[in-house]
This record gives C-alpha cells, structure tokens and sequence, in this order.
C-alpha cells in the first residue's frame, strides 16, 4: 500500500480509523448558482472492448414505487456502521450519502420466489445465471431527510450481450432510477448489473490493478461476518455469496464476497470523514475485484482538482478494488455545515 501524504485535514492523520459521529455525516449541502443537475443526468458510455457485443437499446416500462425515510431504518444502518450519535436521529434529521441503499427494498419477494443465488429467480435470464454489481453512478441533487416521503421511477435502459470474453460471456444490465420527494428530484442512481453464465464464474485467477498513485487520506478497517450480516439484513440482500461459504466456492470465489455497495458507501464515508467541507454531487464507481472476509482493505483518495477527487478500496497488497471519481461544492461557512 503506497505511504499516505499528510491529510489535506488538519485536525486528523493521514490514516484514520474509519469511525466518526453521525452528526459529521449531515450537513446539508449549498449548491453554487452554476450548479446544474442536467449536467448529471446522461448515462455512462460503456467500456469498449475487441469482443462482440449486442445491445438491445429500448428502455423498459417505467417502475414506480415508494417509500419514507423512518428513524428506525436511518438507526438501524448507523449502528451496523458503527457510527454514534444515532439519539440525536429525528425527523428532519439529513440523510448521509449514500444511505438511500437502505430504502426501496424488495419486502414484496416472497423467499418462495427466490432463485438458487438468493435473488428472484423471476430477475434471471437463464442463460446467465449468476449475478454481480459492476459499477455505476450517483447523482445527489438534493438533500434527503426523515420524515420524507420517497418516490422512485426505475428503468432498464439498455441490455449489452458481450460475446468472447476471456471469462466467458457475459450480459451487462444497465438500470436507472430517479427518487422524487413530492416533484422535487433529489438523487439519480445509474448502476451497472452484470450476469454471467455458469461457465463465466470467477476463477480466483484473475489478477487485479496494483495502485500506483499515493493517497493523500485513507481509512483502515475489515469487514467481519457480524458486519457483512447485519448489512445483508438491512438491505433485504439475500445474495448467498455474501453469508453461505459453501455457495461462494460453488462461484469459484475464495470467501464471503463483501458487498459492492457497503463498499462504495464507506469510500463516501471515508471522503466526509477527511473533508467534512465538501459535499458529493457526483460519484461514478467500478467494482473492479472482488474483497473477502476478514481481508484487510484501506479505504482513501487524493484530489484531483479544486472540487474533484479520486477514490478507491485497495486490498493490503495494493489491489485496487473499487475505483471512484467524486465531484463535490464546498460549503462556504462554518454555519453551513452546522446546519
């Protein structure tokens, strides 16, 4: 792991324990008046790559669903985060970033209709079976609180058939969704879902990217089998890749896979903790290898322009395996972030 520089944060170490109060979390953010939410909104291109590929490019129907953010569920991922401060949750308490992956979940699956992975078995296309995250995109465009209530408008927007890979074939779905509080649109979620075929599994040989640039601020932690349960549990997640060991050697992986999202989340986490001024407006992120059990992970970035930063999770030997770019506005004053 490349030598931390010091902290562009004076009050803190380059290196930190990833723990801090939840009041950190909620500033609610100033937009500047050139701040444009169109400017958010378009959909990631996608890699290019020597293998053929197929898209089918006709969206799908809209979803509608709803939900209200509850100081229960709010409490519920501050302590599986090991965060204090959760007596001071109330309504009107801000939502941290990211936190919304605690909302809109699938209660209305009965387990019945769960496939041999653990996700609906009616979400599989057969000739692609297996299921991870790849990556995607946040758009925060408004503040969100307890209290409020949610409404989200999914799509598909395009299905991609890669054909010859060098792990086999695989079928990237690409999902959009839009969550409204009254007419007032506060976050776009773009992310990238990847099935592969049974012969496509991960094979635990697939070497990943050595970081080479240094981080100006990073955190330290492990993710234990209490903390991969408790957020399994908060998310209505039922992936066995991430609690049956078993089934994870089944997909050829080494261990319980960490999820792609806490991950993501405590890299938000992580940039707050160090920059407690900056507030995210954009996130794009790829989930590039995967992370186990019990492995150490180091959790950091470095700026890479006024109101722009790279980010990343690394594992002890270097590898890279999230790999981010946040942009961000500054608060002005020290009143801002208090409110």
């Amino acid at each position: 792991t490349p030598t931390p520089t010091p902290s562009p944060s004076p009050s803190l170490p380059s290196t930190a324990p990833l723990s801090l109060p939840l009041s950190s979390l909620q500033h609610t953010p100033t937009r500047s008046s050139s701040f444009s939410p169109t400017a958010f909104t378009s959909s990631s291109s996608s890699s290019s790559s020597s293998s053929s590929s197929s898209s089918s490019s006709q969206p799908s129907s809209p979803v509608i669903d709803h939900d209200r953010i509850t100081a229960p569920r709010m409490l519920g991922m501050a302590s599986t985060l090991d965060i204090k401060g959760q007596e001071k949750v109330r309504e009107g308490t801000p939502l941290p970033h990211g936190w919304h992956w605690g909302f809109f979940l699938p209660y209305n699956v009965l387990t019945s209709e769960l496939g041999e992975d653990g996700h609906p078995s009616h979400d599989v296309d057969p000739k692609y079976p297996h299921r991870m995250w790849g990556g995607g995109k946040l758009s925060f465009l408004s503040p969100l609180f307890v209290g409020d209530n949610l409404k989200r408008v999914s799509t598909v927007e395009d299905r991609v058939e890669k054909v010859g890979q060098k792990s086999g074939n695989i079928l990237i779905v690409k999902e959009r969704s839009e969550i409204f509080r009254d007419d007032t649109l506060c976050l776009i979620e773009e992310r990238d879902i990847i099935y592969k075929e049974h012969t496509s599994l991960y094979s635990g040989s697939e070497s990943g990217t050595i970081a080479k640039d240094p981080l100006q601020f990073s955190s330290r932690m492990k993710f234990d089998s209490k903390l991969l349960f408790r957020f399994s549990a908060l998310t209505f997640n039922s992936h066995r890749i991430h609690y049956d060991y078993p089934y994870c050697l089944e997909e050829g992986y080494a261990g319980i896979v960490v999820h792609g999202p806490l991950l993501t989340l405590l890299l938000l986490q992580t940039f707050t903790l160090f920059h407690p001024r900056e507030s995210p407006v954009c996130l794009k992120y790829r989930l590039l290898h995967p992370l186990f059990e019990d492995e150490d992970v180091v959790l950091g970035g470095h700026a890479l322009g006024p109101n722009e930063f790279s980010l990343r999770a690394e594992k002890a030997d270097g590898t890279v395996i999230v790999s981010a770019t946040l942009t961000t506005v500054t608060s002005d004053t020290e009143d801002e972030l208090e409110e």
